[in-house]
């Protein structure tokens, strides 16, 4: 068995202990039904991953939302206002 960290959000996030040789497809099928692989990157430690990576001990694997909006248009229109 491993440990690894998951974290879907700033707010939420927690520890789980998995089986060894388990690929991030294996982990959202078993574990985290809830959230899409198709629709969210995954990544472990800032890096994106492929969902036939395969997980290590003390990984911290990590959902990344789409923006809703571009952070340079944001701040362009802040600078013209």
């Amino acid at each position: 068995m491993i440990n690894i960290e998951v974290f879907i959000s700033a707010n939420q996030f927690f520890r789980l202990e998995v089986a060894e040789n388990l690929t991030l497809e294996d982990l959202i099928k078993d574990y985290l039904q809830e959230y899409d692989i198709d629709k969210m990157k995954v990544g472990v430690f800032s890096q994106e991953k492929d969902k036939d990576y395969v997980l290590k001990d003390n990984d911290r694997v990590e959902f990344y939302k789409p923006l809703l909006q571009d952070p340079k248009q944001l701040r362009l229109k802040k600078l013209i206002i």
